[in-house]
């Protein structure tokens, strides 16, 4: 079933009739190799889709057609640019942000990308502005993630810029609509499967428990490589968790979301993989949390650390089994846990606040790897030992979660075991600083 139309049949015919709207961009509504839509998430061929790609040969010349069917096109003179205003929530000037620049390309698609876009390179706003289209500035991939947001139906996009946003994994932009606006992530290395799909399962899944957070409207790979998520854009204040009101809110609601629907998950895990910046975590499910904690998480990151640094990890490496032991030993004094879904990296750096018209925050979280496991899972950023980060909890946020779920006995040795883990994928994500943390770390909770 296609994301976009609803059905297979009815697919194939939306993408033939984007396929005449868009002219050149028709070549781009299919990937190579498994022969599917952009907007589908399976692999599968759709009914009657041998037909319409037509084969190598019926694709080499439908490319032909297309090119000389697009000569007066190029021939013709390109629309003005518009400027965009940036975003009032961000507390930074104009010259700060960046339009969505495509990556050098041939003309052919630098044309076609300036049409779609609606935006000239030769416009002197911060809009939409490619990088010169004479010596080409528009990717492939670039023309196939605006196909995508074109497919959303909502008008011509108006503007775009790069949201300056602390995150070093993706490129991260605003895309205005007539109809609608969508934060937009960009990946150029990695495909929507190992990247975005996680992500979006995360939101969704959140969602579903009642936590207020972006709607996750498309993902899918480039054809040049990489990957994108199309979410809705969402105003809201990404300081606002600095408050110890808003924190209190925010430990409410992320309790309130640990509790939901208890009766409907049995098993520790999540139906497919997530990543912590640019570490992959495997998700498979468990009957146990201390087997899913121990042998998922745990484990793993520890034999990591030892092929990334094998010799300043030497210290830390020679503790991970009897580590792995004792966890698994504390763990399993737990007894029967009940599974919730957890945003997984749950930090003031990945919080913000909704305002309302009554001055109340309401808690917004995003940028999760989600699965289910103990609710102390998501509490592990209280105390941050780091203590010039911007990611610690505070004890308001702590009394606001415990107002809705009792504190269980044991949660300060639980806690160390869980801020363990998220040093660990610190390392694991090129913070080799925290190494010699982590072994103090692991000497404590052998002690």
């Amino acid at each position: 079933v296609c994301e976009v139309e609803g059905s297979a049949v009815q697919c194939r015919a939306g993408c033939r009739e984007l396929a005449e709207e868009l002219h050149l961009q028709q070549a781009l509504l299919w990937e190579p190799g498994p022969r599917k839509c952009v907007g589908r998430d399976s692999g599968e061929r759709m009914p009657g889709q041998e037909r319409w790609t037509g084969g190598r040969w019926g694709r080499g010349l439908l490319v032909v057609a297309l090119v000389l069917q697009q000569l007066p096109f190029l021939l013709s003179s390109q629309p003005s640019g518009t400027a965009f205003a940036p975003h009032a929530r961000f507390s930074v000037s104009q010259s700060n942000m960046r339009s969505f620049t495509p990556r050098p390309a041939r003309k052919l698609y630098t044309t076609g990308l300036q049409s779609l876009s609606g935006v000239d390179d030769s416009s002197s706003g911060d809009g939409f502005r490619m990088r010169g289209a004479n010596s080409g500035g528009g990717t492939v991939g670039d023309l196939s993630l605006l196909g995508a947001v074109r497919k959303l139906r909502v008008g011509d996009l108006k503007t775009t810029c790069e949201v300056p946003f602390p995150g070093y994994t993706n490129e991260n932009y605003k895309f205005v609509c007539e109809k609608d606006s969508f934060f937009v992530k960009l990946n150029r290395n990695l495909l929507a499967k190992d990247m975005f799909e996680g992500e979006a399962m995360s939101l969704r899944a959140m969602r579903f428990a009642g936590m207020q957070c972006p709607l996750p409207v498309t993902y899918g790979d480039l054809p040049d490589g990489g990957s994108y998520l199309i979410m809705q854009w969402v105003d809201f204040d990404p300081f606002a968790m600095t408050d110890k009101k808003a924190q209190k809110q925010l430990g409410r609601t992320i309790a309130a979301m640990h509790a939901h629907q208890p009766e409907r998950h049995q098993f520790f895990g999540f139906g497919v993989p997530t990543r912590v910046g640019s570490l992959q975590m495997n998700n498979n499910f468990a009957a146990s949390w201390a087997d899913f904690f121990v042998e998922q998480r745990l484990r793993p990151h520890l034999t990591a650390i030892n092929e990334y640094f094998p010799e300043k990890s030497v210290d830390l490496a020679r503790l991970a089994d009897d580590v792995c032991c004792k966890t698994h030993e504390v763990l399993d004094r737990l007894g029967d846990v009940r599974p919730s879904i957890l945003h997984g990296n749950l930090c003031t750096g990945n919080a913000g606040g909704l305002q309302r018209a009554d001055d109340v925050v309401t808690p917004f979280v995003f940028d999760p790897t989600s699965f289910y496991g103990h609710s102390e899972f998501d509490l592990a950023y209280h105390e941050w030992p780091v203590k010039d980060s911007f990611n610690g909890l505070s004890d308001s946020f702590l009394k606001g979660y415990h107002e809705v779920l009792p504190r269980a006995n044991g949660h300060e040795e639980r806690e160390e075991i869980y801020q363990f883990l998220h040093i660990l994928e610190h390392i694991c994500s090129g913070g080799e600083t925290y190494i010699p943390l982590a072994y103090q770390y692991a000497r404590s909770i052998l002690s």
